[in-house]
């Protein structure tokens, strides 16, 4: 990765490519129309990145870890909701491990049933 330009741009580029990859594909989305939709040149892009394949890698690694905090936000509110995780141990244990996963300080399996 190169990155030599600024964060805000980086962000501007990232942005326009998610959009432009959502809506043409990788295939059909060029480095030109990347860098019209976030409005700095072509320069300004690979100043970022080394080429159009690392910039699709970077919007789908974001992405994944988009979906990666999502879930887990929502393993979390599920596993609080549940009546089936109950901590038998310390308060400070409880919070050792993530509450969706069964450990040794969980007497039952947090969620709404239980893993295959």
């Amino acid at each position: 990765m190169t990155s030599t330009g600024r964060p805000d741009k980086r962000a501007a580029i990232e942005r326009a490519a998610r959009k432009a990859f959502g809506r043409d594909g990788y295939t059909r989305t060029s480095v030109d129309a990347i860098a019209t939709e976030a409005q700095v040149s072509k320069r300004a892009i690979y100043n970022h990145f080394t080429d159009k394949e690392q910039l699709f890698l970077a919007v789908a690694l974001d992405g994944a870890a988009e979906v990666t905090e999502a879930t887990a936000r929502l393993m979390e509110l599920t596993c609080a909701r549940s009546w089936t995780c109950r901590r038998t141990s310390s308060p400070s244990a409880a919070t050792a491990s993530p509450p969706w996963r069964s450990s040794p300080t969980t007497s039952r399996w947090c969620g709404p049933s239980k893993p295959r």
